[in-house]
Parts: C-alpha cells; structure tokens; sequence
C-alpha cells in the first residue's frame, strides 16, 4: 500500500510543484529521494516518474541535465517493457539536449550488463538520426558491441551505426575499415552489413559535391557582393549629408575619404583573392599534365625495355637453334667416319 496520506499531496505532485515554482533546485533533492532504489515501492514510483519527465523536461530543463546520472542507472531496469518505456521517453532529451546524454555513452557502453549497453545505443541512436555524431573512440566502442555476448546487442550496433552514417558516412567507415583489419569473419560480416548501407550514402554525396561547392562559392560570392553594395550605399549616404552640411565638418570629410579608401582596399583585396585562385588552379592544372606526360614517359620506357628484352630472347633463339645444328653436323661426319673405318 502507498504511504502517502489520503487527501495530501503525493511525493511526485509535491515536485512538480517545486518545478512550477521554479525551485529547481529542491526538485532535484526530492527527485534523489523520491527515486531511492531502497525503496519498497521503487519501481512503480520510476514508472510514474517516466510518465512525468516529458513535463518535467519542458519545464524545467535543468533538473532533466541534474538529474540524468540518476535516471541513466535505471538502465538496467529487468522489465523490459519498463525500461524500453524509459529509453523512449529520453528520446525528445536525446534530440533536442544530446550533449547532456553523450557524456555518460562511453561509461554505459563498457558495462557488463546488456540490457545498460542496449539501452544506451538506442539512445545514441536517437541523437545520431538529428546530430552528427564525430567522436572516434564513441564509434569504436560502439564498433566492439557488434562481438556482444548477446545478439540484442550486437543488432542495436548495428542500427546505431547505420544511424550515425546517415550524417558522417565517411568518418565512420574509416573506423569500421581500422576495426575489421584483424577481426575474425563473424565480425567482418556485421561491419560489412553497416558500410553496404554507408555505400549509397556516400555515392550520392560524391555525385552532389560538385553542386554543393559550387552553390557555396556562388554563396560567398553573393555574400561579397551584399557587404560592398551595403559598404557603398552606407557611403552614398553619408555623402549626401556631408553635402547637405555644406562640408562644415572636416574630420567627417576625412572620415569619408578614410572608408572609400577602405572599400577600394578591399575591392583589390578580393580582386587579388580572386587572381591567386586562379593562379593555384593553373598549378593544379599544369602539375596534372607533367603527371600524366611523366606516366606516358614511363609507359614508353617500359615497352621500349620489353621489345628489347623480346628482341634479346629471339636472338638467344637463334644462336641456341644454330649450336644445335652445328652439333647435328659434327655426329653426322663422325657417323660417317665410323662407316668408313668399318668398311
């Protein structure tokens, strides 16, 4: 039977009331009370409280980033369709607040109990589907839960994977490609299962590169333009009023003459941005055909060597089919001479 007295407040409605009033602070206190995992009564009091930090969380953000050492432990909850709820209810936390979660992902993913790890690549697989997720040693160890006593586990790798690729294709099959250099075939399957689904991601990235540079650079060029039209009408303005003062303020004068100086600096400045991008595409250019004129030199050299080498052999051929014949003579005069002395 619940402790609570009848007709008062209960320990949940007590917090969030302190979350109303914006008594954070003794929210987080009564929230560590309220989920002491001694208590007789503590799973249903996490079922409840999963069922308030949607609330929770919109209202208070800062007790949510207090409190997620606490409510992260509940992991390993038993009941699976308890902890399955609860995993779920961090999802909008994960999307909208992932940098409070990531923290705990490396700790969580090295434990021992299965049910924590796959509860925490779910996690990072909610924030991986809405954020880039970059980190090397949080893929890797994300990458060693696909040899995972249990097969749970090593599925939810699986999709966590597949979900960072999503938005970090590249990154991350370079440290799936370092991971399988000495792993056995069991392992190499499941990495190859997650770089086929990395392999039309990144080919629809190459095949929209030359697009998106270019949209960038029309972009920046768009931009440029933006600030030396702003730069001039700022200037045409002032202008006119200088005018309208009838040039009685000198230093205004100076003022003026010191920007227009400024914009021309600037101009020459792009212009000369401009010239030396030029300048290094024609290097690029010009050392992309010494490479290829040299690969030619090469490629002729090699078969200029091989018809000699041909030629060298046919010559061996010939002198190897001479020496037989002049032995073939040599046995022929001595068969003859044999016949001779017999007769």
């Amino acid at each position: 039977m619940s402790s609570e007295i009848s007709g008062a407040p209960t320990a949940m409605e007590k917090i969030l009331e302190l979350i109303k009033e914006e008594k954070f602070q003794s929210a987080v206190e009564a929230i560590y009370e309220y989920l002491d995992e001694e208590h007789e009564d503590y799973i249903n009091r996490l079922e409840i409280l999963i069922e308030k930090l949607s609330h929770i969380a919109k209202k208070g953000a800062v007790v949510i980033r207090t409190i997620i050492p606490k409510l992260l432990k509940n992991l390993d909850i038993k009941d699976d369709v308890l902890r399955y709820a609860f995993v779920l209810t961090l999802k909008p936390i994960c999307e909208m607040e992932y940098e409070i979660i990531l923290p705990f992902a490396k700790e969580l993913l090295k434990s021992e109990n299965s049910n924590v790890k796959e509860g925490m690549l779910q996690l990072i697989n909610f924030i991986a589907n809405v954020h880039k997720i970059e980190d090397k040693d949080l893929i890797k160890l994300i990458i060693e839960n696909l040899s995972d006593e249990q097969e749970f586990v090593q599925t939810k790798a699986i999709q966590t994977l597949k979900s960072i690729g999503k938005n970090n294709p590249t990154n991350l099959e370079e440290v799936i490609l370092e991971a399988c250099k000495l792993a056995d075939d069991n392992f190499k399957e499941k990495c190859d299962d997650v770089l086929k689904s990395l392999t039309f991601i990144k080919d629809l990235e190459e095949k929209d590169i030359e697009k998106r540079e270019l949209a960038v650079k029309e972009k920046v060029l768009e931009e440029r333009e933006i600030e030396i039209k702003k730069e001039e009408l700022e200037f045409k303005e002032k202008e006119l009023e200088d005018k309208e003062k009838a040039l009685k303020d000198r230093a205004i004068d100076e003022e003026l003459e010191q920007k227009e100086r400024i914009l021309a600096d600037k101009e020459r400045e792009l212009k000369g941005k401009e010239l030396e991008l030029k300048e290094k595409e024609l290097e690029v250019e010009e050392k992309e055909k010494q490479l290829e004129e040299k690969s030619l030199e090469v490629k002729e050299e090699l078969l200029e060597k091989k018809k000699e080498l041909v030629e060298k052999e046919q010559e061996l051929s010939h002198a190897e089919l001479e020496l037989k014949e002049k032995e073939l003579k040599e046995k022929e005069q001595e068969a003859k001479k044999k016949r001779k002395a017999k007769k």
